[in-house]
């Protein structure tokens, strides 16, 4: 499995929660779908809903989304997006967990790069079938705290999710629709 690089992180959702450019990635989302007329509220903060990976509950009418936002910082470097299948994949035996990719409780993935300030929408249904259209490269994280294991994905370019996803640029005075988005 080819390796982007090791990384030492404990991934714990309270050091998440402190990171304040994680914060701002959740606001900057609830920010934009409330301007875009839908009711929205923020439960990344609330601990029942930690081990389901919802940060946001989008609604409008009677229409129910349930998002998981992601802040990055790699995606403007690498040009490529991980589809997480694995997060917890460790040596002990047991501890095994699937990764965001196969998240049942969530519809939807705001993808926030933080460097550039773009929101990458992905309907998680369409992004997992995009991802496994074709042959892609691997992706490996090791970390050693809070115990050893490995965050295990496959890359999907940026410039590939660009032509089936809407990118929006999200700043503080506007959103503006920054691709060409095809739809499907």
């Amino acid at each position: 499995m080819e390796s982007l690089g090791r990384r030492n992180m404990i991934y714990n959702f309270q050091e998440q929660l402190n990171d304040p450019r994680q914060r701002e990635a959740n606001k900057k989302c609830c920010e934009y779908w409330k301007n875009m007329s839908y009711s929205v509220e923020d439960v990344s903060e609330d601990s029942k809903f930690f081990d389901k990976g919802i940060d946001l509950i989008r609604t409008i009418g009677n229409e129910k989304c349930n998002i998981d936002v992601k802040c990055d910082f790699q995606t403007n470097k690498t040009g490529n997006i991980v589809f997480e299948l694995i997060e917890i994949c460790p040596i002990e035996v047991g501890i095994f967990k699937f990764g965001w990719g196969y998240n049942k409780n969530i519809e939807e993935i705001n993808y926030y790069l933080y460097d550039s300030g773009e929101l990458i929408v992905l309907n998680l249904d369409k992004f997992r079938q995009l991802a496994f259209s074709k042959f892609r490269r691997a992706f490996s994280s090791f970390h050693i705290t809070p115990f050893r294991y490995f965050t295990l994905g496959i890359l999907v370019p940026l410039s590939e999710i660009k032509q089936h996803f809407e990118i929006i640029q999200l700043d503080k005075s506007s959103f503006k629709v920054q691709s060409s988005f095809k739809g499907s």
